[in-house]
C-alpha cells in the first residue's frame, strides 16, 4: 500500500521511500562501477517530494524540476520554468536553504534553440505562399490530439492554403492512423516521427498549434506564433499566462475547441 498522498501519487507504482531505497542502490553500483560520485541528481516526477529527495540531498545534491507547487521539497535547488510563476508560490514547500530558479527566464532550453536563436530573425509570412504550420502534441499523446486538430482543420476553408508538418514521438500509438490522415488531408501534410531538429522546424514555420508544455519555451525562444492546447492540468497556468501577454492563443482544451 502506498503511504505517499500527493496529487499525483497514482503515477507511481511502488512507494515513494521504496523507490528512493531501490534509487539508491542503483547510484551505488554505478558509483562502484565508474569509481565517481555523482555531482548531483536530477528528479522530475509529480509522485516524488521531500521523503525521496531527503534520501540522497544529505550526502549527494539533489535538484528538483516541478511545476506544480503542491508537494514539500527537500533539495539543494528547485528549477520551475512556469511563466508567471515566482519564488513565493514554493515559499511553504522548501526547506529554507534550498536555491529556486522560479519563472520563464530558467527555461530549460538545449543548445540547439540559443544557437539559432543567435542567428534567426523572424518575419511575417508572405502572402502568397501557403501558410506553414507545424503541429506538435508531445511524444506520447495517448489521446491522439493531433488526429482530432487534423480532423478540425480538414473541416476548415482555409485548409487548402496550408503546408502542414505534424512531428509525433515514437512512443505515439496513433502514428499509421496518423499517416492516413495525412495522405486523406487536401493540403500537403507530412509526418515526421522523432525528430532531433525541432530549432530548425520551429524556424522554418510560420504558425504552431502545439501543447501548453515545456515546448512553449522552446516556440516563445524562436518567436513563433502559437495557439496551445491544454493537454494536461500543469499546463492550464502556462496557456493562460502566454496568452495575456499575447505570446500565443489559448485554445484551451480539445474539447473546447
Amino acid at each position: 500500500e502506498l503511504t505517499n498522498h500527493y496529487a499525483h501519487s497514482k503515477w507511481l507504482a511502488i512507494d515513494e521511500g521504496v523507490d528512493a531505497f531501490l534509487c539508491s542502490h542503483v547510484i551505488q553500483e554505478l558509483t562502484a562501477k565508474y569509481k565517481k560520485t555523482p555531482s548531483f541528481i536530477v528528479v522530475d516526477h509529480y509522485a516524488l517530494g521531500a521523503p525521496w529527495e531527503s534520501e540522497f540531498n544529505q550526502s549527494i545534491p539533489v535538484l528538483s524540476v516541478d511545476d506544480l507547487s503542491d508537494r514539500q521539497h527537500n533539495c539543494t535547488w528547485l528549477v520551475d520554468q512556469t511563466f508567471g510563476k515566482q519564488a513565493k508560490d514554493y515559499a511553504n514547500f522548501v526547506n529554507s536553504d534550498c536555491i529556486m530558479f522560479i519563472g520563464a527566464e530558467y527555461a530549460l532550453l538545449r543548445t540547439e534553440f540559443y544557437n539559432i536563436k543567435k542567428v534567426f530573425e523572424r518575419f511575417p509570412p508572405a502572402t502568397n505562399n501557403k501558410l506553414k504550420v507545424l503541429i506538435t502534441l508531445g511524444g506520447v499523446d495517448l489521446d491522439n490530439v493531433t488526429g482530432q486538430l487534423l480532423s478540425l482543420l480538414s473541416e476548415t476553408t482555409l485548409v487548402d492554403q496550408l503546408e502542414l508538418t505534424i512531428v509525433a514521438g515514437g512512443a505515439n500509438p496513433h502514428v499509421v492512423n496518423l499517416k492516413i490522415q495525412c495522405a486523406e488531408l487536401p493540403c500537403e501534410a507530412k509526418l515526421i516521427v522523432n525528430t532531433n531538429e525541432m530549432a530548425l522546424l520551429i524556424a522554418n514555420h510560420d504558425v504552431a498549434i502545439g501543447a501548453a508544455g515545456s515546448t512553449s519555451w522552446e516556440r516563445c525562444a524562436l518567436s513563433l506564433p502559437s495557439l496551445t492546447v491544454v493537454l494536461a492540468e500543469n499546463q492550464k497556468t502556462i496557456a493562460k499566462n502566454l496568452d495575456l501577454v499575447g505570446a500565443s492563443i489559448n485554445l484551451g482544451h480539445i474539447e473546447d475547441i
